[in-house]
């Protein structure tokens, strides 16, 4: 239901923005400033990607999970997405997710919130849940798989006294 919701509200968002700014402006200049958003937005993805991915190398390479990195990526994804998508509300989403400090708080929003992530699957709990994975990369345990044979001594006791007979 909500996301029936900002589907619906999204687009009178923007087609209002638009209205007003082009009044304010005029329409060629907000034409002009929809199409530089774009290509600012691309360039801001291409640059802070690459920049994600290295982080993400490094984490992978320490023996790491890197969730912080792949919740910035999806975060540039979506900054990417809106950013293209013309509109000044979305672009000023998409500006705001291109903030490693607004990333942060979402990170923590979602981190202290995983419930709200569990459809489909997906875990929040287990892909947020940083604890776990410190306690885990830290843990000295060895585990070593065997198979046994229960031995009692009356059965063998017995076995011997049968034998004997």
């Amino acid at each position: 239901m909500i996301i029936f919701a900002l589907f619906l509200m999204i687009p009178l968002i923007e087609i209002y923005l638009f209205i007003v700014v082009g009044g304010a402006i005029g329409t060629g200049t907000t034409l002009l400033l929809t199409v530089v958003t774009a290509i600012l937005g691309a360039g801001l993805l291409k640059a802070q990607g690459i920049s994600v991915m290295r982080e993400c190398q490094e984490k992978l390479q320490n023996n790491a999970f890197p969730a912080r990195e792949m919740f910035d990526g999806l975060c540039l994804l979506v900054a990417g997405a809106v950013l293209l998508t013309p509109g000044f509300f979305t672009d000023t989403i998409g500006f705001l997710l291109f903030t490693p400090m607004f990333r942060g708080f979402i990170y923590e929003q979602v981190k202290l919130r995983p419930e709200n992530f569990r459809q489909g699957g997906f875990s929040g709990a287990t892909f947020f849940d940083m604890e776990a994975e410190k306690r885990q990369q830290r843990s000295d345990e060895t585990v070593i798989e065997a198979e046994y044979t229960e031995i009692t001594v009356e059965k063998d006791i017995s076995s011997k006294n049968d034998h004997q007979k």
